[in-house]
């Protein structure tokens, strides 16, 4: 029943691989969607590995826009949005 209903998560990730990665493993199932936004202030090689992470899935993908996400702030609801415009 669940595979008839599928879920769409928005992911904000912004250090950490192996906890984003233990995450995205968690909560995987194949008839979901996966939007990952990586945080702006993140460095080259952590968006690097996520990618490479997010590669190996068929309907996960990086959000197109990131933003430099600064906690409680209007830029953590823009993350949001640029995952949903995706």
């Amino acid at each position: 029943e669940e595979r008839n209903f599928p879920i769409a998560y928005n992911i904000l990730l912004h250090k950490d691989f192996i906890q984003s990665e233990f995450l995205l493993r968690a909560i995987y199932r194949p008839q979901n969607y996966y939007c990952v936004h990586v945080d702006g202030f993140s460095p080259p090689s952590y968006h690097e590995s996520v990618q490479k992470l997010v590669d190996c899935f068929e309907n996960v993908f990086i959000v197109s826009k990131t933003e430099n996400v600064t906690y409680a702030s209007f830029s953590r609801l823009q993350a949001d949005l640029n995952c949903m415009k995706d």
